[in-house]
């Protein structure tokens, strides 16, 4: 057998190519096999059919415009004006930081809002025009810290300019006689109470924040905690969710813990359960030395 060079040409083979030998004479001129002229490459530019018309209708103005265009120097200067250009207009917007003097309230046989604009002026009325989609977020609050704490959560992570936050407290009066008994309040008294108590916390971490035009409303609402959660997410269209892990309980699961498992599964809006991040406790070291 004889041996060939390793690439992808086939050995030569005498006989197959007497063959097709005849493949590679000359033929007529009017044959029919296709003859292929040489043509000039129509990409290249032909420098000799330049003519000084051309150059009489180019906008010196524009062309001097685009060539500095292609210049432009970097300079770190450049970032720390647009920095103090965003800071200055910030600043200058700093007396609207302040919750609407007259908040909004609204009551019924099994309901108390509190509606209140932040950063807006104390009319609410102070806002710039945007053109970003308002965005409305629930924060189920049981008044315990792991709420408070979704609360935050909600606040600092997920706000922004012209967006709308709910607070909501159901008060289940139905299953505790008892507690309703020895508090001696009535409906109304006890879900503007708590209104009250979640628009005090909500305010104070919210003025903590650079935000503006931001609607809070709180609602506390009377009824079976979970169909009445259920049933407000159903009639409100709301970006998202957000509730603690676990409630007023001290064991897991209960309360707010299985109210956050239920929403979880039977929310029609997306739910974040909120974890409240365990605080770390200091390390001791014990020197070699003191060591018996």
């Amino acid at each position: 057998m004889q041996e060939h060079p390793l690439t992808t040409e086939e050995p030569r083979d005498d006989v197959h190519h007497e063959q097709i030998k005849h493949l590679n004479e000359p033929v007529a001129s009017d044959s029919t096999v296709a003859v292929i002229h040489t043509q000039q490459e129509p990409n290249l530019i032909d420098q000799a059919s330049d003519s000084d018309d051309d150059s009489d209708s180019i906008d010196e103005a524009l062309w001097q415009t685009t060539e500095n265009n292609k210049n432009i120097p970097y300079t770190p200067d450049m970032k720390r004006q647009l920095t103090r250009n965003l800071t200055k207009k910030r600043n200058a917007r700093n007396h609207v930081l302040v919750f609407q003097e007259t908040p909004i309230v609204m009551q019924q046989a099994d309901r108390y809002v509190v509606a209140a604009t932040y950063g807006a002026g104390l009319d609410g009325t102070e806002v710039e025009p945007s053109t970003r989609r308002t965005r409305a977020y629930m924060v189920a609050c049981d008044f315990s810290d792991e709420s408070y704490n979704a609360m935050q959560y909600a606040m600092g992570s997920l706000l922004r300019d012209g967006d709308e936050l709910h607070m909501v407290a159901v008060l289940n009066r139905e299953d505790n006689p008892e507690t309703v008994k020895k508090m001696g309040l009535s409906m109304q008294s006890e879900l503007k109470m708590a209104a009250e108590k979640i628009l005090e916390k909500a305010q104070g971490a919210l003025e903590q924040m650079l935000l503006f035009n931001i609607k809070l409303t709180v609602h506390a609402l009377a009824g079976r905690i979970k169909e009445t959660l259920y049933q407000f997410i159903q009639d409100h269209a709301f970006t998202l969710v957000v509730c603690g892990s676990r409630g007023r309980s001290s064991v897991k699961g209960l309360f707010l813990g299985s109210v956050s498992s239920y929403l979880v599964h039977k929310s029609p809006a997306p739910v974040s359960v909120i974890k409240m991040k365990k605080p770390t406790k200091p390390t001791t070291h014990t020197s070699s030395s003191t060591k018996k």
